[in-house]
């Protein structure tokens, strides 16, 4: 897919002569205009000087259907003969991948450098009114074509202090919009993976794992299928759906959205919503804003008819006022959404025509092992992030593929020490909007903050 990039064409439309046409002796088209196009890249989506010669611009009269098309100079700028009438314009820059990378070469930007052949930059204006003498300025902008689109921005999966915190309470996701169009959640699904342990990764030989100590899933028990059932497909132990119908959950272009565990304060006693001696607000975080939280006892009853007055569920609270995350998987033993310390966190998004109730459920291929995953192609993964413990001696074998994330990320101080997980910010433009680091890298693409900023806002970036 080639890249489409944002042009922003300016029409500074000069009108300088008024004649009579000489192939058209109907009043309605008696009179031209002498037509300046003037013609420059917005800053919304590159902050490179791209070269504007050689641009066409294509007029279309609406009236006629007659095209005709002008090449812009080195000025970036072009005259046409139009007639008083309206038109549709469409605008076409094409540089090549390696004339690209060079100009990101030279300019020593931050920028991606492109992989494709080449990068498209256009702008399109529909009936466009050419009919007097006033210079009209026009600013197009159409949105580019991302390959990021929704990234993790904000992970804290490491919780609080049991003392004086929320324990694994207050973790939380927050997602966020790397593009430069609105993107909709409806529908999209928050995974967790699952693979052998750093127990297992350590113990006695086992057929059923690979020379990495990872699953073979091709040994699990009615696993069969299309492709490497190894490497095109993860398996998934958690899966949380956005409810929706496609449209009633948007992200705009540089905002986010918070998943949070339980979305509560955190800060005050969760009972009597009162500040507690017992919890350092400094060591937890306010979520009763989020956007989302998760309720997992209902699917718990229902599926494995368990008694959820238990004691051990009284922290899974059905929070009102709250959006809830749609429960498709979960295990009899979990409590909440809760991360774990080599947890593989993934965003998955199906095609409308594929629905996840044709994904098999595949129980893991040890014996012993009697967790139950759905399995899920990988081509339909937006982005994910490998979680690592923070001992090299208790990490265990990575969850998420390479081709999705080609490292991993951890907090050092480990489980419960309240700090987070926050990608870096690549550049900001001009217009405010943050581009996100994202190279598939997260070891290169996240720091550590000592405490999870849930604000959404200017504070919640690196810089």
């Amino acid at each position: 897919m080639r890249n489409t990039v944002l042009l922003a064409l300016v029409l500074i439309i000069s009108i300088f002569t008024t004649s009579c046409s000489k192939d058209d002796n109907s009043s309605d088209f008696a009179n031209t205009l002498n037509v300046k196009f003037v013609a420059s890249v917005s800053q919304e989506h590159t902050n490179l000087t791209i070269p504007l010669e050689g641009t066409t611009i294509e007029f279309t009269n609406r009236a006629n259907g007659n095209k005709n098309t002008v090449t812009l100079d080195k000025k970036g700028e072009a005259t046409a003969n139009l007639r008083v009438g309206n038109y549709n314009i469409i605008a076409k820059q094409t540089m090549s991948k390696q004339a690209f990378n060079q100009l990101i070469d030279a300019s020593k930007s931050k920028e991606d450098k492109i992989e494709d052949d080449s990068i498209t930059f256009t702008a399109n204006i529909d009936n466009l009114a050419v009919n007097n003498a006033d210079d009209i300025k026009i600013e197009l902008q159409m949105n580019k074509t991302s390959q990021s689109g929704l990234i993790l921005k904000q992970i804290f999966y490491a919780g609080s202090s049991l003392q004086d915190g929320s324990g694994y309470r207050d973790q939380f996701i927050e997602i966020y919009n790397n593009s430069a169009e609105t993107k909709y959640v409806d529908g999209i699904m928050l995974v967790m993976l699952h693979n052998t342990t750093n127990r297992q990764a350590n113990g006695p030989d086992d057929t059923s794992y690979l020379p990495t100590r990872q699953y073979d899933w091709t040994k699990a028990t009615g696993n069969t299928g299309k492709g490497n059932l190894n490497n095109d497909y993860v398996y998934a132990k958690k899966v949380l759906r956005f409810p929706g119908t496609g449209t009633q959950y948007p992200i705009e272009a540089g905002k986010s959205m918070i998943i949070a565990s339980t979305a509560i304060d955190h800060t005050k006693n969760f009972i009597i919503g009162k500040p507690s001696e017992f919890v350092d607000p400094n060591k937890t975080v306010d979520l009763s804003q989020a956007d989302f939280d998760v309720y997992v006892l209902d699917y718990l009853q229902k599926e494995y008819g368990i008694d959820i007055t238990q004691a051990k569920y009284r922290y899974n609270l059905n929070t009102l006022g709250i959006a809830k995350m749609e429960v498709l998987r979960v295990q009899q033993s979990d409590l909440a959404m809760r991360f774990a310390t080599d947890d593989g966190i993934l965003l998955v998004q199906l095609p409308k025509e594929v629905a996840v109730e044709t994904f098999p459920t595949i129980k893991a291929p040890k014996n012993n092992d009697s967790t139950l995953c759905l399995r899920i192609p990988v081509e339909y993964v937006l982005d994910g992030v490998q979680i690592r413990h923070s001992k090299d001696s208790r990490v265990a074998p990575r969850k998420v593929p390479e081709s999705i994330d080609r490292g991993s990320t951890f907090v050092p101080n480990g489980t419960y020490s309240s700090q987070s997980l926050l990608r870096k910010t690549k550049y900001k433009l001009k217009n405010g909007r943050r581009v996100l680091q994202d190279t598939d890298n997260s070891t290169e693409d996240f720091v550590v903050i000592e405490k999870p900023i849930v604000s959404k806002g200017e504070d919640s970036f690196t810089n």
